[in-house]
């Protein structure tokens, strides 16, 4: 969310960023709402004042002053719920240095490194290799969970805590805490991010709706304004508040209808772990592991084969907390920590800016890292690094004191550690041998226990 000081200074820029990123942009409207709520704020503070000098013999005047104020506050909880509205929609402004561009063409490739391997045979692809070797399985996981999904089986289950050793052990000295986060996140928690605010955005991550009564176990859902009970076979007439609660028309005691997120990456929990917070000390780092969860609803016949572009993926995640003068830096500490993790696998990368018209919304500036893959003859996105500023901290409320001893709030970066599966991708056909074997990068032999997949025959299912 950005700041409405902010946008009362700098109206113009920010109408620019928001169509330079095609995001909403009324900021007329916001700025009107934001007017028409400071003369009420002023109203309801006078009133509140002059109620507090009444003494017991102005009855009457009391009461009008009580009947005018109830008025004026509930104006205002209007307005600014209209205001908040509007603010959320608005996408970070993006920083000086970021170029501009409408989509992912127009990115800037700031560096390469590595020599592309040469092959004396044809590269085979990723799904190929891991098919061959028995250690993917889109088939059995298309029956069971349907497409975009997969089992990974035996080396390739090496293969990725080699990797989730190596990032652990890479960012250790620069003070990254371990975490395993919750996978669900509360819909009131994931508004705070800035990724669900719009259409595209709700449609790329799984809702999970919990509709069973927690006192009594009776199953309920939602049809619209009522509430249809799948038990009982019957719809049932009830208003549903605002906060969702109702009454569970079995045990007659209230109850309340809960949605959860699925995390799209650990950051999405990370994030707000320390929400509503005075941060006493910075920067405050973590390297988060978990299984991650995309709908993928944009992309439909893209990608679609092998372990690409998937529902379901582990993933490591770097997450920083910096005061506002240091979140530059530290986003520059990030990508060479993800080029370190790239340049000790020895495989080729390129590091790519984005755009404007190609970052996230609450991005500020953004750095991908696109591996070489000999399989699609192209570089591909296996990570990037993101500065939000204070977008997702205002928020989330999380702040720190400054060196006058005010309340500021904080800068927030997340950048990816290894992406699982698209590092096994990029392992496997840069690795891989005329035989069909893969060897192993040297730096994960250690961690892994193996030196090679050795080729083998499919066995029967």
């Amino acid at each position: 969310m950005l700041d409405i000081k902010y946008i009362r200074e700098n109206p113009e820029k920010v109408k620019r960023a928001c169509y330079e990123r095609g995001g909403f942009s009324n900021i007329d409207k916001i700025l009107g709402l934001d007017k028409e709520m400071r003369g009420l704020l002023q109203m309801v503070e006078q009133l509140r004042a002059e109620q507090k000098k009444l003494g017991r013999e102005h009855i009457e005047q009391a009461r009008e002053i009580k009947e005018e104020l109830k008025i004026r506050e509930l104006q205002l909880e209007d307005v600014e719920q209209q205001l908040k509205v509007l603010l959320y929609k608005l996408p970070n402004i993006p920083l000086e240095n970021v170029p501009f561009g409408k989509d992912s063409s127009e990115n800037v490739v700031l560096k390469t490194w590595g020599k592309i391997p040469s092959f004396k045979f044809e590269p085979k692809d990723h799904l190929e290799l891991g098919e061959a070797l028995d250690i993917i399985d889109v088939k059995r996981a298309a029956e069971v969970s349907g497409s975009r999904f997969a089992y990974l089986k035996g080396d390739a289950v090496l293969l990725e805590f080699a990797l989730v050793r190596l990032a652990l052990d890479t960012v250790a000295k620069e003070g990254f805490i371990p975490i395993i986060p919750p996978a669900l996140i509360k819909e009131g928690v994931a508004e705070g991010l800035g990724y669900w605010d719009d259409e595209e955005g709700r449609e790329n991550y799984y809702v999970i709706h919990d509709t069973r009564c927690y006192r009594c176990g009776h199953n309920l859902g939602v049809s619209g304004k009522s509430i249809f009970c799948h038990e009982c076979n019957k719809l049932i007439e009830q208003e549903i508040t605002q906060d969702e609660r109702l009454k569970c028309h079995q045990c007659g005691r209230e109850t309340r209808l809960t949605s959860f997120y699925l995390i799209g990456t650990a950051e999405h929990s990370i994030a707000p772990m320390h929400s509503n917070e005075l941060l006493e000390k910075l920067p405050k780092r973590y390297i988060g592991f978990s299984s991650s969860f995309r709908r993928e609803a944009g992309s439909y016949g893209k990608d679609t084969r092998g372990i690409l572009r998937v529902h379901q993926f582990d993933k490591l995640e770097l997450f920083s907390i910096t005061k506002p003068q240091e979140s530059q830096r530290e986003h520059e500490l990030l990508l060479s920590l993800e080029e370190k993790l790239w340049q000790q696998l020895k495989i080729p990368y390129q590091v790519v800016q984005l755009c404007v018209g190609d970052m996230s919304r609450p991005s500020a500036a953004t750095y991908d890292i696109e591996a070489w893959m000999p399989g699609q003859k192209r570089y591909r996105e296996v990570s990037s690094a993101s500065n939000t500023t204070d977008f997702q901290a205002r928020r989330l409320n999380i702040k720190f004191r400054n060196k006058e001893n005010k309340m500021e709030f904080v800068h927030m970066l997340n950048a990816t550690g290894f992406a699982i599966g698209r590092t096994l991708i990029a392992i496997l056909e840069n690795y891989q041998q005329k035989d069909g074997s893969i060897k192993i990068p040297k730096v994960l032999q250690k961690y892994a226990g193996i030196s090679v997949i050795p080729h083998r025959s499919t066995g029967s299912r």
